[in-house]
Formats: C-alpha cells, sequence, structure tokens
C-alpha cells in the first residue's frame, strides 16, 4: 500500500468560506484517494490563513514538515487539492514539486494528475506551470464551481432565486467574508397551499396545466409577480423535484443558460425534510400522468362531462365511444324558457361497420347508475375477501414472472448461439476470399445478414421482455397499495365531484363495454 500525505490550505483573505473551502478540498481528496485501492490516508495537513504567494517555503510549517518526512521517508505520495494549495510562487514552487520527487514522493493533483519530473522537459513544464499559477481567476473560479458543486449535493442553498413555493430568510450567522448575514431557503407557506392545489388538481381530479392556470386566475390567485398564473409556470413546479425535498440541478448549460443539458446529465441533491411537502409516490405519480399525456397513451380522462369519456367501449365492434349532446329547449307553466341537455355514450363506428349493432347510442345518465352500482359492487367483494385476492395476484403474478425468465432465457440462448454462428460465418470470410472456402463471399455476406438481423430482432424481443418483467415485478410489489386504492374509492366516491371521480374511475379500471342491456367492467389490476 502507497502511503498518503494531504495538504489543504485557504488563505484568511481567499475568495472562498474557509469553513467551506477546506472541507471541500478534504472531499475531493477522499474521493480521489477511494478510487485508487492501493493508496492509504496516514496523515492530513492543514493550513489556514497562510499566503501561497506572500510566504516563502521555508516559512510554512507545513511544507517544512512535509519536506522533512520525505527525507525520512514517511510517505510515498503528497496529495493536494490543485497544485496552487502548494503555493504561487514560481521561483520556488516548482522546486518544491522536485525535491519531493527526487526524495521519492509522488506529488499528485486530483484536478490535475500527478507531476512528474524526468527530464528537462518536465521541469521546463513544471515553471510553465507554476508561473501560471501566479494568475490565480481560473483556479478561484473552479474551486467555486466545486464548492457550489458541493453545496447543491448537501442540499445547501446557493443563493438562487428560490421557486414557487419557498423564500430565503435570514439564518442570523455572519458571512465569513461579507459583512452581513447568511442566508438560507424555507418553505413559503402562502404559496405552498398553492403548489399543493395545483398538484390535487392534477392528480386527483385530472386537471391539465391550462385547465389548472384557468382555474387559479378565476379563483384570484396569483403568481409572484402578481400577474396571472402561465401554463409554463404550472409545468415547472409538476416537474420540479424540490417540492418532495430533492434539489435537481446541472440542468443547464453552463455556457449557455438557455441550453437544457440531457436529462442523463441532470443530478439530484440528498433530501432536505424541512423543504418537503409533497409526497415521493404523489410526484412520481404526476410524472407518470405528464408522460402518458405527452406520448399520447393510455385513457386519461378529458375535461369533458361523461363519466367514463376514454374507457368506454362500444361491445360489438370494439370502437370507443363519444360523446353525443342533444339540446332541447321547453316552457315551464309560468312560460319561463328552459333547456334540456341529454348526454349519450355513441359508437360512431355503428353505421358503417361490417358488425351488427343492436345499440349504439347510451344514455350517460342510465349508464352511469348501472355503472356505479356494478363497480362498487366489484370494489366491495374485493375488499371482502383482500387477504385471498392479494395471495391469488400474488401466485398468478409470480407464475407470470417465472415465465418471463424463462423466455428471456430461452432468447439470450437462442442469441448466444446466433452470435457464435456470426463469429464463425465472419471467420469463413476470410478462407473465402483466400479461396479457402466453399462458400463465395457472396454468399456468406447473405448469410451474415440475415443472421444479423436475427439479432436484431432477438436483442429487441430480449429487452422488451426485461421491460416487461420489471414493470411485473413493480406491480406485484403494489398489491397492498391497490387495496387502498380501492379502500379509498369505496369511502369517497359518492361525495366526490365529477373530475374526482373520473381520476378514480381511470386509475383502477382499463374498459367499460357497452351492449344492449349489459355492462362489462374491466379492472386494469
Amino acid at each position: 500500500m502507497k502511503r498518503v500525505w494531504t495538504l489543504y490550505r485557504v488563505s484568511t483573505k481567499g475568495q472562498v468560506n474557509p469553513e467551506e473551502d477546506i472541507p471541500m478540498q478534504r472531499n475531493s481528496c477522499m474521493r480521489f484517494i477511494e478510487s485508487n485501492p492501493d493508496w492509504k490516508l496516514e496523515n492530513e495537513l492543514y493550513e489556514k490563513g497562510i499566503s501561497g504567494w506572500k510566504n516563502k517555503t521555508d516559512e510554512r510549517d507545513a511544507l517544512v514538515q512535509i519536506k522533512k518526512a520525505a527525507e525520512n521517508n514517511e510517505f510515498d505520495i503528497l496529495l493536494v487539492f490543485m497544485y496552487d494549495r502548494l503555493g504561487r510562487r514560481e521561483d520556488e514552487t516548482p522546486l518544491v514539486v522536485q525535491y519531493l520527487v527526487d526524495h521519492g514522493v509522488e506529488v499528485w493533483s486530483v484536478k490535475e494528475g500527478q507531476r512528474k519530473i524526468a527530464d528537462h522537459t518536465d521541469l521546463l513544464i513544471n515553471y510553465i506551470t507554476f508561473w501560471q499559477s501566479s494568475g490565480e481567476s481560473k483556479k478561484t473560479s473552479m474551486r467555486i464551481k466545486e464548492i457550489i458543486e458541493q453545496m447543491n449535493e448537501e442540499a445547501k442553498y446557493t443563493g438562487t432565486t428560490p421557486p414557487y413555493g419557498y423564500e430565503t430568510y435570514d439564518t442570523g450567522v455572519r458571512h465569513w467574508k461579507y459583512d452581513k448575514n447568511v442566508k438560507d431557503m424555507r418553505i413559503n407557506e402562502e404559496e405552498k397551499k398553492i403548489v399543493e392545489i395545483i398538484f390535487d388538481l392534477y392528480i386527483s381530479k385530472g386537471f391539465g396545466v391550462s385547465r389548472i392556470a384557468n382555474y387559479l386566475n378565476s379563483s384570484g390567485y396569483k403568481a409572484r409577480n402578481g400577474k396571472n398564473f402561465r401554463i409554463n409556470t404550472i409545468f415547472s413546479i409538476l416537474k420540479n423535484p424540490i417540492y418532495t425535498g430533492i434539489k435537481r440541478y446541472n440542468v443547464r448549460d453552463k455556457s449557455n443558460h438557455d441550453k437544457v443539458l440531457p436529462k442523463e446529465e441532470w443530478r439530484y441533491s440528498k433530501k432536505r425534510e424541512d423543504w418537503a411537502f409533497i409526497d415521493e409516490e404523489v410526484f412520481n405519480k404526476v410524472q407518470e400522468i405528464m408522460k402518458l399525456r405527452k406520448d399520447k397513451q393510455g385513457t386519461l380522462p378529458n375535461k369533458g362531462k361523461l363519466l367514463l369519456n376514454g374507457i368506454a367501449i362500444c361491445g360489438y365492434c370494439g370502437s370507443k365511444l363519444y360523446s353525443d349532446v342533444t339540446r332541447t329547449s321547453y316552457k315551464l307553466k309560468d312560460g319561463t324558457e328552459k333547456e334540456r341537455i341529454t348526454r349519450r355514450y355513441r359508437c360512431s363506428n355503428a353505421r358503417t361497420s361490417d358488425v351488427h349493432h343492436d345499440k349504439s347510442l347510451y344514455a350517460s345518465e342510465k349508464h352511469d347508475k348501472v355503472f356505479y352500482k356494478y363497480f362498487i359492487k366489484e370494489v366491495s367483494e374485493v375488499l371482502k375477501n383482500k387477504e385471498k385476492y392479494i395471495q391469488s395476484r400474488q401466485q398468478s403474478s409470480n407464475k407470470l414472472l417465472i415465465q418471463l425468465e424463462d423466455e428471456i432465457e430461452s432468447l439470450s440462448k437462442q442469441k448466444s448461439k446466433l452470435d457464435k454462428d456470426l463469429t464463425i460465418l465472419n471467420n469463413e470470410i476470410t478462407k473465402s476470399l483466400l479461396g479457402e472456402s466453399s462458400f463465395s463471399p457472396e454468399q456468406l455476406s447473405g448469410i451474415i445478414n440475415t443472421k444479423q438481423t436475427e439479432i436484431k430482432n432477438l436483442n429487441e424481443n430480449i429487452e422488451n421482455k426485461k421491460e416487461l418483467l420489471e414493470q411485473k415485478k413493480k406491480s406485484s410489489e403494489k398489491e397492498d397499495d391497490y387495496i387502498l386504492t380501492l379502500q379509498k374509492i369505496k369511502e369517497t366516491f359518492e361525495g366526490a365531484d365529477l373530475d374526482s371521480r373520473k381520476m378514480m374511475i381511470h386509475g383502477v379500471v382499463e374498459s367499460v363495454e357497452f351492449k344492449k342491456d349489459e355492462i362489462k367492467i374491466k379492472f386494469n389490476h
């Protein structure tokens, strides 16, 4: 094992907080040591209030100690965060490095790698490097970026404008450099209420971002600037994990703030409980719904007045049923005119379909009541026998998981065989070109292309099966959650408004099949 010493230094009038800069240097050095299995930390030296520019090498106790220890062979590696931690004096610092290297000590920097002095070229490079170090602006920037990175990682407030739902406050702690107190971020109770309304409208009532903005504006709520809520504001609130206590950062390009980085480059902080007021499951559910809306998948309810909009289908031809509205006027005895609105589910395919339809129009008032009766009956039956239901579902799920795993294994074996065949065929190409094969290059090329297509199709099939397997595993782990959902539906459905009822139904029902004198409910679980 190589024995490692580390050196951390910050100036009294440096550009960064001594109470943050040294921990930042230490954290970076610790990670660097951990990435080298044959390194072992044996000593850590700290310099506070020491200028690497004003103070000569012999005036700095830590460097004097390091030089003596090198002479006594007490360590093998000196590690610093950046080489300017050794000093910025271009006339002396390269000599320190050379002195250590001459005594068998490797000199490493987390940010700049190892500094070697094997010949005159290396010596010249070292002098140039430390001459550049005397201009400190870039390195100060790197240290500040490192501190901000670690502050983000630790979920600390970095001085930016707080997201909607939060505010800054004076902590009462004096700033290390400026004549003012340090600030932090906390929940703004008034804005918090509005954020909670936004999430509730989206997940419980199925409102889209435009409808949510209209609702807030018509209800008298105002954005932080005193103006009406805009669609993009609602969208950004619903997408921001900060409300679960997790800060998202490294989202935009530093050189072009308008450019959003790929999602795989985004980073997330550890959770801060004092920032969290939206449940993570609720937030994740919102992201799922947003993806479904974006991809136009599934059967999410819209703002129509029909209870089963999006999941009602024709029992004769399987087509989706659409809304049909009839308005008729009538007069009361006193001469007052009234309007009667009749809403129906309509199969638009009935007139052109080859399949005979005994019925194509279904009055919503009548059929919604019939649906509700059977729906609550089914829900009550499941809840009554929930232990048996969960056991049955788990057994069925386990069988399906085993089946999928067997299919994946079988497909993987087929792929392995095709890979071997392809290797043999590629080797045969060489023989063919040398005239040592009974196959022509053209024949082999055709066979190889066929094999490659088969392998590609198998890979896609395997990935699809694996994705389905993961989905089923997650689904099987949530059987208890499903029972809790049904329990909530039974308790709250009757007193809920139309939008809430639609979201409850769409959460557990895949489709409702309409026929004359018949309704079939297909649950999605």
